[in-house]
């Protein structure tokens, strides 16, 4: 008689997307892969998948766990079809064709979840709820986790403001599929985290999903870490995908309005721009005096280490400011909008940045910034201590494992666990006023 093999044991947590966790190049992979590491760090058994195959593995104890995503078989092509059936069905398939996801590609997933038996199966990206549809007719089926973090509808909305009103048909056209997507696929999953209160409470109140949670942003604190000597240069920094909208949208703004009177008044500074994209903005900056177009990076941590200062003039979008983060961790010295730190906790007191409005106030809090480098030295370490106490990547992972933990037994008809951070860690005040929409999701800040 052929031998069979004994059933795998089972696995703490799937994590799928549709593109690759590496390179992590965009929000979606730097979260997925920060966290999947955290998770491992944490004791948890892990495995990732990709609808699309990875150029190459990632490096690594996650190499070990990336695992093919499996061809369908003809019945699981039927599960998925099955869930995308109802009064909703023509919706669900025109949004997720409109994606380029169809229930051919999706279905492989029931393959995944049948060989690891996973106990939570979370998704990232913003397509991440089209990918866990295929699961929600199972019977026995893991918690369902869509790591969204930023909620995209509102995004798009916000920036439309900021754009020439000829692309405004173009991000109408995203607003509305992003919220087709959260209404249509959101309402069978058991959690779906963002990354700032306001990003969770419209995630939460669109998707009508079992709980929406906040988790905010890490950083690699070992990775962006204080140069050892002080930058005398006036050089200042500004990093990003730069054919982003709003790190687009920020430069330009910057450098024509900001930009010029610092020149002015320090003709030696210079303002260097670092990240991938852009390059029609760059031919824009060509022939502007003290900028610096570097463009994309292999090692951005050492490249942050060689600046005296960095800005985030950010005046759209949602979420969390990733640059910031790794700004606070190198202990730069951090000049910030007040778009671009929304979402974020501190105390007005002893804030990490330094907030400004207006050009005069960028201008005056930069040449301030050069005129005494031992005062921005400072505020650049009480930055790196804020960053050490807020958003390490674990605890981050340590939030969304307690978020299906919770989920857990919330439908086996369990208490829910507690977790003392939540009562033990104070609210600090926010550093600027929140829309109103936001106080009826404080309850789900980390």
């Amino acid at each position: 008689m052929p031998r069979t093999r004994p059933p795998r044991p089972p696995i703490d947590a799937l994590l799928v997307s549709e593109r690759p966790l590496w390179p992590p190049a965009h929000g979606f992979a730097r979260h997925g892969s920060e966290i999947a590491r955290s998770l491992l760090a944490g004791g948890w058994s892990v495995r990732i998948a990709s609808l699309e195959r990875p150029d190459k593995r990632p490096p690594g104890p996650l190499a070990r766990r990336w695992r093919a995503w499996p061809d369908a078989t003809a019945q699981d092509i039927a599960t998925t079809r099955s869930a995308w059936q109802g009064p909703l069905g023509p919706v669900r398939r025109k949004l997720a064709g409109h994606q380029g996801v169809t229930p051919d590609r999706v279905a492989g997933l029931l393959a995944l979840v049948r060989r690891y038996r996973p106990r939570a199966v979370v998704s990232f990206g913003p397509h991440g709820a089209v990918l866990l549809s295929c699961l929600t007719k199972l019977q026995d089926r893991p918690v369902l986790a869509w790591y969204a973090a930023d909620e995209l509808a509102s995004f798009y909305a916000s920036c439309a403001k900021r754009e020439n009103p000829l692309t405004w048909p173009k991000l109408a056209r995203q607003a509305a599929v992003f919220a087709g997507i959260e209404a249509s696929f959101g309402p069978s999953l058991d959690v779906v985290v963002g990354v700032s209160p306001t990003d969770t409470h419209r995630l939460g109140a669109v998707t009508r999903a079992g709980e929406a949670v906040t988790i905010r942003n890490g950083v690699d604190l070992k990775a962006f870490r204080p140069c050892r000597t002080p930058i005398k240069q006036p050089i200042v920094g500004f990093w990003g995908q730069l054919d982003f909208t709003p790190n687009a949208d920020a430069l330009r703004w910057f450098t024509q309005q900001v930009w010029p009177r610092v020149r002015a008044e320090a003709p030696k500074s210079e303002l260097r721009i670092l990240g991938p994209g852009g390059d029609k903005l760059r031919k824009r900056l060509a022939k502007a005096r003290g900028v610096r177009w570097i463009g994309y990076v292999d090692d951005l941590p050492a490249a942050l280490r060689e600046l005296a200062v960095a800005v985030t003039p950010t005046r759209c979008g949602l979420g969390i400011k990733n640059k910031l983060l790794e700004a606070a961790a190198t202990g730069l010295p951090t000049l910030a909008s007040p778009p671009a730190v929304r979402g974020l906790r501190f105390d007005p007191q002893r804030s990490p940045f330094t907030l400004c409005r207006t050009p005069t106030e960028w201008t005056r809090g930069l040449l301030d910034a050069f005129a005494r480098p031992e005062a921005a030295r400072m505020q650049g370490l009480t930055a790196r201590r804020w960053a050490q106490r807020r958003h390490s990547w674990m605890k981050a992972a340590e939030r969304l494992a307690w978020a299906i933990e919770t989920a857990e037994a919330r439908l086996a008809g369990r208490p829910a666990p507690t977790d003392p951070r939540l009562r033990s860690e104070p609210e600090s005040a926010p550093p600027i006023p929140m829309p109103a929409s936001t106080s009826t999701a404080n309850r789900h800040a980390a």
